[in-house]
């Protein structure tokens, strides 16, 4: 069950990232949620919490950091590039860390952590 519970989001984070990558069409969207996100932001992350939702707390929350990362992820797997500094994903300007944005190292020591604590 317990793999099922992370195969689930692996899935459906990976074929959101196609999705936003090559289906939809944002340019006439505003920046509505402080002045970043988008309307569509919150329908995914509602979206993400529904779809990891298990039994089991720690796999919720798992799959809570995991899934926005691995969409992100696939985004620019889909579009053939690295994140850029100036891209919408590094919030803030952070600088890159071996040109990756400062969030997914952030979110990829908590899914260690999550990991090495839990299981």
């Amino acid at each position: 069950m317990l793999h099922t519970d992370v195969l689930r989001p692996v899935v459906f984070a990976v074929l959101y990232g196609f999705m936003e990558n090559r289906v939809f069409f944002e340019a006439d969207m505003d920046y509505s949620i402080l002045k970043h996100f988008k309307l569509y932001h919150l329908c995914m992350f509602g979206l993400f919490a529904a779809v990891s939702f298990s039994l089991c707390f720690v796999t919720w929350v798992f799959g809570l950091v995991m899934m926005p990362l691995l969409q992100d992820v696939s985004w620019f797997v889909f579009e053939r590039r690295l994140p850029r500094r100036d891209d919408w994903t590094n919030w803030g300007g952070f600088p890159l860390v071996l040109r990756l944005p400062l969030w997914y190292w952030l979110c990829g020591l908590a899914l260690f952590s999550i990991m090495v604590v839990f299981w």
